[in-house]
């Protein structure tokens, strides 16, 4: 009996958790990026734990068992990822880009095959500026989805970040330049001899 209250209780839990991202999902399409991150953030309350302890051990012959997972949790995985790729999705809406990393990662860790949050996550290391590491991750990503869907998305990204790249390269060989002309123009200065100089030399 207990088994089967535990059974019901999680079955409760996930679609609970999957109202909330219904009703998430909604207020994101409507731009209420507040409202949807808080309903992202209720829907992984009832998810929490679920995900835990997601290796089941099927018993074969001794010394040698395989590891599976049972499909409630990998069901409860899967709204995990789309949850916090939906979240991640908000972040870069609001321009929160550490936060949108972070997120990102989350996903990655769900599934490091995630397409669309390694494309958020290079987009947000190149809003903040990386632009190796996120050109890098781009590049990568390109690679490996070159006909699909996301890939003209991707090409747009690497060209933007590599001309942000180019103008921040430019400015500091600039702004070094112009340090450099100064220091010598200093350095000229301070070799060329006054005319007191001169005459004592002379004298």
């Amino acid at each position: 009996m207990s088994s089967t209250n535990g059974s019901d209780g999680h079955e409760k839990k996930v679609e609970t958790a999957k109202e909330k991202k219904e009703l998430a999902d909604k207020a994101f399409q409507a731009s209420d990026l507040p409202t949807a991150l808080r309903f992202y953030h209720e829907a992984l309350f009832y998810l929490k734990g679920l995900d835990s302890n997601t290796t089941d051990i099927v018993a074969g012959n001794t010394g040698d068992q395989s590891a599976t997972i049972s499909p409630e949790k990998k069901e409860v995985n899967a709204i995990i990822e789309k949850v916090y790729s939906n979240m991640c999705a908000c972040q870069i809406k609001q321009g929160k880009w550490q936060r949108a990393i972070e997120t990102a990662d989350k996903v990655l860790a769900k599934n490091p095959d995630n397409v669309k949050a390694k494309f958020r996550k290079g987009k947000a290391l190149g809003e903040l500026g990386f632009y190796e590491k996120a050109t890098a991750l781009l590049e990568d990503l390109l690679k490996a989805n070159e006909q699909g869907q996301d890939a003209p998305a991707i090409k747009t990204e690497l060209q933007r970040f590599r001309i942000m790249e180019k103008e921040v390269t430019k400015k500091a060989d600039t702004k070094m330049r112009g340090f450099l002309n100064k220091d010598k123009t200093l350095l000229a200065k301070e070799e060329k001899p006054t005319k007191e100089s001169e005459t004592a030399a002379a004298s």
